[in-house]
């Protein structure tokens, strides 16, 4: 049996021209020197014409300087000059020269590129200010692209240029080192070869139409960079519906970010695919589906082996990946062979469509895989066109029960129109994390997720704004909502484990961004964090104050985004039921209020209006306000606590009316709340509930201290939302506050 693999080479190419020229051989090769000696010319003009066309183009007045002595190690390795690659291996080069670092992390850098003749573009740079913070260097592209970059486990920085749908791209650039500028600026604008080389793998098939001869899988292998033997990842491809036979699969950026965590990385073709010999009886109808997942282990099989044998790769720490029938592929081979890899990733995965006729081997396949103990990560989308999640989360479950040993992550997939599916593999920002983490085996830093969702209106139909904050793995990504910028990633896979849920009701005309920054970082502290905008109850929309739709509905949408989030196919997993409490700021916490079991009196709304200093609103409207049929003030049994910020207006509260709410309540009260009028908000409240609350005077603080900070439009707008009292620092207040929150939380929602 033949083992070990080789580097492929060009094939001869002699024996065209023996038979053009009769087997005269002496003119065969005069032909042939006249041929070389005109195609060398060519070649050599084409090759200048490459170096002054195609290189990267770097600033005639580039000027690196040295990091000062009081600039952390961790900052200071970024400066320098870095290149040798192209975004996704494809057509575009690109180089980065970090001029200047400072210790506070501001950087000055010259973002450069080639041309791209696939796109039609000249090669270029710009001049830019980043941030080095949490080990990545951060930029905003004048493309409206963001790119960050970070020094990979191999001492290569990895570079990740993300557009605003949060599709990714990646260059794994060399740092280039030597005191010599000139030569540096050379080296750093050279244009780039690929990074992988194409491998030979032998196989001796044993199934199918190929039994008993020997074939040669066609394979891409990208090397670590790191000395002696490494961990490698066999990434392996899904349905060959996708792959042709001549095509080749070489997965650019997932390789990329895999050679980042310090692995090395071979891209297999199975037989009869992308120029691997023999046939693939994968897309056969008339082939079992057993029989065909049998020739794929087969293939895999060959390839480990081959693997194993070389001097750069650590036996001991193969890792199986791959998407679709890949997928599954890995599942079943940890199973049958758990001796031969240390864990698998699951993208996806599954044979046959689940609404095919062959749909229903995948069931039976994954559940006979259960007996393997070796590690699993399971990644698929909320929607999928062929294979729906319920399916996939029933598959895990069986194999689960059957003994498995894995974690199932569910990438949320909130929009309108599904945009994951069964592209999920090649969506890299969704997953790195998750990956990561399960590679690394080690605690990581918790990080934050949000998923848009949209809630039914209770009251006028239609559909209410939505958000869901959830424990994820950290990701140092940002997502934009509107004018806010999210200190977490949209739709990243939830962590595995059941946490404690928070109501976040917002003030009037607040929205579902308007405190994110306190809904991520009680994310980051392990709780699922649910907020909506209300309808007609925006900050550019504000009309409904003194309706029923506000003083009423809103404890009806609030509820209503709860029922909502615990139904959800992916949160309502990760929800302790047991576990539910309130938080909400200004009217948010009178809706609080109201969910706890408080009853309004608005028949004091005439004698509210009496005093004009109580609510200029009064002006306008100073009766009680219109009950539509059929609403009314409810409990909501499942919610055990609630934190209340500057809650009102309280003035419609009454002793009687505050009776029924008897979980345990802690109030924020700012000492300077320039909004509500004292005594009728936080302090009347207190006073009135049955059992004293934890209550709390703030300081030197104002209303509004408990939005989030201000981007620069509503900055611009609305000035008195955004402006602090001097010496106020509403970002340093909100850490505290959330610490506060989740110590609060965790006190009186702890299992009893």
């Amino acid at each position: 049996m033949r083992t070990g693999y080789q580097p492929r080479s060009a094939p001869p190419r002699t024996g065209i021209l023996a038979r053009w020229f009769g087997g005269r051989p002496a003119l065969a090769a005069l032909v042939v020197a006249a041929l070389v000696a005109g195609g060398a010319a060519y070649w050599n003009w084409a090759v200048r014409l490459a170096e002054a066309n195609l290189r990267v183009a770097l600033p005639p007045d580039l000027a690196p300087v040295a990091p000062d002595a009081d600039v952390a190690p961790d900052i200071a390795a970024f400066a320098g000059f870095w290149g040798g690659d192209r975004w996704d291996g494809g057509s575009s080069p690109h180089a980065l020269v970090v001029e200047r670092v400072a210790a506070d992390g501001a950087a000055t850098v010259v973002y450069a590129w080639g041309a791209d003749q696939v796109e039609h573009a000249a090669h270029g740079w710009w001049r830019l200010h980043g941030k080095i913070a949490d080990g990545r260097l951060m930029l905003k592209l004048p493309t409206g692209h963001s790119a960050d970059y970070r020094i990979g486990a191999d001492g290569r920085l990895l570079g990740r240029d993300t557009n605003d749908a949060g599709w990714r791209s990646y260059a794994l650039l060399q740092r280039i080192g030597g005191t010599d500028r000139a030569a540096a600026i050379a080296e750093a604008s050279k244009r780039s070869s690929p990074i992988w080389t194409e491998i030979d793998i032998p196989e001796q098939a044993r199934s199918g139409v190929d039994r008993n001869r020997d074939l040669t899988l066609r394979a891409t292998l990208y090397r670590s960079a790191l000395p002696g033997r490494q961990p490698l990842i066999v990434l392996n491809h899904g349905s060959p519906i996708v792959v042709t036979a001549g095509g080749t699969d070489r997965f650019e950026q997932q390789a990329r970010f895999f050679l980042s965590l310090g692995y090395s990385v071979v891209v297999p073709m199975r037989r009869g695919r992308g120029g691997s010999d023999g046939t693939s009886e994968e897309g056969d109808p008339g082939v079992p589906p057993g029989a065909q997942i049998e020739t794929g282990l087969e293939d895999i099989d060959a390839v480990v082996e081959a693997m194993k044998a070389q001097p750069f790769v650590d036996p001991s720490r193969i890792v199986l990946a791959g998407y679709e029938r890949g997928g599954l592929l890995g599942i079943e081979y940890a199973a049958r062979f758990p001796d031969k890899v240390s864990a698998v990733l699951n993208f996806s995965g599954y044979w046959s469509p689940a609404a095919s006729p062959a749909g229903a081997i995948n069931a039976r396949e994954f559940a006979a895989s259960g007996g393997a103990r070796i590690p699993s990560l399971w990644i698929y989308a909320e929607i999928d066109p062929f294979y729906p999640f319920e399916q996939a989360r029933q598959n895990f479950r069986a194999f689960r029960a059957a003994g498995g040993n894995g974690r199932l992550a569910a990438v949320p997939d909130s929009g309108d129109i599904a945009t994951y599916g069964s592209r999920l593999f090649f969506w890299t920002a969704k997953w790195e994390a998750s990956v990561a983490a399960f590679l690394s085996r080690k605690a990581e830093p918790a990080g934050a997720g949000i998923a848009l969702v949209n809630v039914d209106d209770p009251i006028d139909g239609g559909t209410i704004l939505g958000a869901i904050y959830y424990p994820a793995d950290e990701t140092y990504d940002t997502s934009a909502l509107g004018p806010w910028t999210i200190d977490a990633l949209r739709d990243a896979p939830p962590r595995d484990d059941k946490f404690p849920a928070l109501l976040l009701a917002p003030a009037y005309g607040g929205t579902r961004a308007g405190m994110h920054d306190i809904a991520t970082g009680l994310a980051r502290d392990g709780f699922v964090v649910i907020t909506l905008t209300h309808p007609s109850d925006d900050w550019e929309n504000r009309g409904a104050w003194r309706t029923d739709r506000v003083l009423v509905g809103r404890e009806y949408d609030l509820r209503a985004a709860l029922d909502a989030a615990v139904a959800d196919p992916v949160f309502g997993d990760h929800i302790d039921l047991n576990r539910i409490g309130v938080a909400g700021f200004s009217m948010g916490g009178y809706a609080a209020l109201l969910l706890l079991g408080a009853r309004p009196d608005f028949a004091r709304f005439a004698d509210y209006c009496r005093n004009p200093d109580i609510d200029g609103s009064c002006a306008t409207t100073s009766g009680p306000p219109a009950i539509r049929q059929g609403l009314t003030f409810f409990r909501e049994p499942r919610i055990k606590a609630g934190f209340l910020m500057a809650p009102g207006p309280g003035y419609f509260f009454t002793r009687e009316g505050l009776s029924d709410v008897t979980v345990p309540i802690h109030i924020d009260d700012p000492a300077l709340d320039e909004v509500l009028t004292r005594p009728y908000s936080a302090e009347r409240i207190r006073d009135l509930l049955p059992t004293p609350p934890d209550y709390a005077s703030v300081p030197e603080v104002g209303h509004y201290i408990y939005s989030a900070p201000c981007p620069r439009p509503m900055l611009a707008k609305y000035p008195e939302l955004c402006t602090d009292p001097p010496g106020v620092d509403r970002t340093a207040f909100h850490r505290k506050l959330v610490a506060e929150m989740a110590n609060f939380f965790g006190r009186t929602l702890a299992p009893h």
